[in-house]
């Protein structure tokens, strides 16, 4: 049957009773943003001021039952406060394989005394400045030991990247003019504080920090990059995001070559007299030496989907409706906001120059270092080669083979590169997840060659079938 908090308060203390054995988990919420929970029905030290006690117990056919008190410390003892503070948190965005420190420190610290941070994870990926934490769920709670100055340092990067699994991934579709990619990042928060044990070996938590609704990147920066944060954009502020690629600027790109430029693109507020619509605008120059400023490429919506990871093509085609097009010799492409109130250029540029088309091109897709997706036509030219391994066994008579196994391999040969543009595809000698003309395949294990000739580079990338039928056996 439903039961009821009694309070008893003596100076500082609370004593809670429920009328029965039942065994009670207690929150209490100080006026002070502090929060205690442990089963035990006493809480000391409490400071001055309204106090709030919630209490659950669990019934043996597994339903809950709560009790929601209020009252009131205006004690005479004195009060001695837990000085607690949060001396390094991730960023508002940061990359998910490198560290995401939260280092705690406590005044008050005894040896045994134990630090704790609670990761929870939002379902939406809805990316807003001040993100509500409506539906989240907590992920993994981490605990450590204090050092002999009270501090503890907590790296929460492993158990958010643990959310980014390869059956989860997506696929950018190059074929479309623009994206959104909810695979590449999650919203998180956490709550940190103090934890120990009572004399029942029974776990006491005093929550002491919240954070904001923050976000974890599918991105790897370089390690002796003393911040780990990429840009990322608020509303007006005057700071432009960077495109998450390593396309070097001035990288030669083939008219009809797919050229994604991801976003990472934060909305402050959101609602029925926000537009929300970002522009995709390019600068052109063409062979005369003569230049285009803000020549409108196409747009989308922001609004009905939240901000986010946004994947736009540029490549030169999308330029095709200008008239002098066949004239273009270089561009600049960057994103444009817009809502009920004003424009602002939101992203940083990008730069490209216009090659020649590839002939018969294979369109390699590969997921870089910082998160987002790039692509690059390789060359038809190909080579494949089927290796064959019999399994034998020896009879009195000879040896028989009872098992034929066979490895397919394929080699795909790029055309010249400059040095920049070979350096940018250590990414794809890199990536986890490399797709030809769509489809996934395997890279092997190999060593990538410089063929250079006047300056210039080839490389081969050789791979294999995701799944191929390659064994008979008797």
């Amino acid at each position: 049957m439903p039961f009821t908090i009694a309070i008893t308060v003596t100076d500082r203390t609370v004593t809670l009773g429920v009328g029965s054995s039942t065994l009670t988990q207690y929150k209490l919420y100080l006026q002070t943003g502090e929060i205690r929970e442990q089963y035990s029905n006493v809480f000391t030290n409490l400071p001055d001021g309204d106090h709030a006690v919630q209490g659950t117990q669990t019934l043996a056919n597994g339903t809950t039952e709560t009790d929601y008190q209020e009252f009131n410390i205006t004690g005479t003892a004195v009060y001695v406060p837990t000085t607690f503070s949060l001396v390094t948190k991730p960023g508002y965005l940061q990359a998910v394989y490198n560290p995401m420190l939260v280092q705690l420190q406590k005044s008050d610290y005894k040896i045994g005394d134990l630090f704790f941070v609670e990761v929870w994870t939002l379902p939406g990926r809805r990316v807003l400045l001040n993100a509500p934490k409506a539906y989240a769920t907590l992920h993994r709670t981490l605990i450590v030991n204090g050092d002999a100055t009270g501090k503890a340092t907590i790296d929460i990067s492993d158990s958010l990247s643990s959310l980014f699994q390869e059956q989860n991934q997506y696929v950018p579709n190059t074929v479309l003019a623009h994206q959104k990619d909810e695979s590449a990042y999650v919203p998180y928060y956490f709550l940190a504080g103090t934890l120990k044990y009572d004399e029942q070996n029974r776990p006491v938590k005093t929550y002491l920090f919240n954070s904001t609704v923050a976000y974890a990147l599918r991105a790897a920066l370089k390690l002796n990059q003393t911040d780990w944060m990429i840009d990322y954009v608020y509303q007006f502020d005057g700071e432009p995001v960077r495109p998450l690629t390593s396309i070097p600027d001035n990288a030669r790109r083939k008219p009809s070559e797919p050229t994604l430029l991801s976003y990472f693109i934060a909305l402050e507020n959101e609602g029925p007299t926000f537009i929300n619509r970002a522009f995709v605008m390019a600068d052109l120059t063409f062979l005369d030496g003569t230049s285009q400023s803000g020549f409108f490429v196409n747009e989308f919506d922001l609004d009905a989907k939240g901000g986010g990871l946004y994947l736009v093509d540029a490549k030169p085609q999308r330029l095709v409706t200008h008239p002098r097009y066949a004239e273009l010799v270089s561009y600049t492409v960057y994103l444009d906001y817009f809502d009920d109130t004003l424009t602002t250029t939101m992203t940083s540029g990008r730069t490209f120059t216009v090659g020649e088309d590839v002939q018969l091109p294979v369109e390699v897709t590969f997921m870089n270092r910082l998160g987002g997706w790039d692509t690059l036509s390789f060359r038809r030219d190909r080579n494949t080669d089927i290796k064959t391994k019999s399994s034998v066994f020896t009879t009195g008579y000879g040896a028989r083979t009872f098992q034929v196994d066979s490895t397919t391999s394929t080699t795909y040969n790029s055309g010249w590169l400059t040095q920049v543009e070979y350096t940018w595809l250590k990414d794809l000698m890199l990536s986890p997840a490399v797709y030809i003309d769509g489809e996934y395949v395997r890279t092997q294990d190999t060593t990538y060659k410089f063929d250079s000739s006047l300056g210039l580079f080839s490389m081969e990338i050789t791979v294999s079938p995701d799944a191929e039928e390659n064994s008979i056996r008797l």
